[in-house]
């Protein structure tokens, strides 16, 4: 993989630069941590271009990447495909010192939370790439459209209607399913 970082001084030389990164499985897997999902390899398009003669840029990146993940539903692994489309403001970390207070802290504003700041030097794209990928994802684990067949079957394997209407009567979590059963089980004896 290509070092996700782009240097002032190509941008210097250029109005606009268009990067390609390829990432592999290690790679989106460490990017997803902390989110239900395992990566797979994924492609990333990153634009990026002067604002002018300054140093504020406008970056975007168009991600297309896949992912596994445990239905929440059915319980089954699943592989999906995403695409992923963000934009961003970035500006120098300098234009802040200017708004500094004696204890160098910094006072936000408003604006200053939809801006990306970067040293003056280079740009790390990482986070960048991530906040992406995050952006594109599911809020909730849960198989397709294209999926709900098969979805339903699994369920009804791996859970079943009787169950879960068990479940949902004692308003427990259907993850929560199997210890509940060990339970009562062990009340029995």
């Amino acid at each position: 993989m290509n070092e996700m970082k782009v240097q002032m001084s190509e941008l210097a030389e250029n109005a606009k630069l268009a990067l390609h990164f390829d990432l592999n499985t290690d790679c989106v897997s460490e990017m997803l941590a902390d989110t239900g999902y395992e990566g797979e390899n994924a492609e990333a398009e990153v634009s990026v271009e002067r604002v002018g003669s300054s140093s504020d840029f406008r970056l975007s990146v168009d991600i297309k990447f896949e992912v596994r993940f445990l239905c929440g539903r059915c319980l089954e692994l699943k592989n999906e495909k995403f695409d992923g489309y963000s934009k961003f403001v970035l500006m120098p970390k300098s234009n802040l010192s200017a708004r500094s207070n004696a204890n160098d802290e910094i006072e936000l504003e408003p604006a200053d939370l939809d801006v990306v700041f970067h040293d003056g030097e280079s740009i790390v794209l990482e986070p960048l790439v991530r906040e992406a990928m995050l952006e594109a994802l599911p809020t909730h684990n849960l198989c397709s459209e294209t999926f709900s067949d098969e979805c339903r079957e699994s369920f009804e394997k791996n859970i079943g209607e009787s169950a879960a209407k068990d479940l949902e009567i004692a308003q427990v979590d259907l993850r929560w399913g199997p210890l509940l059963k060990l339970k009562k089980n062990l009340k029995k004896d």
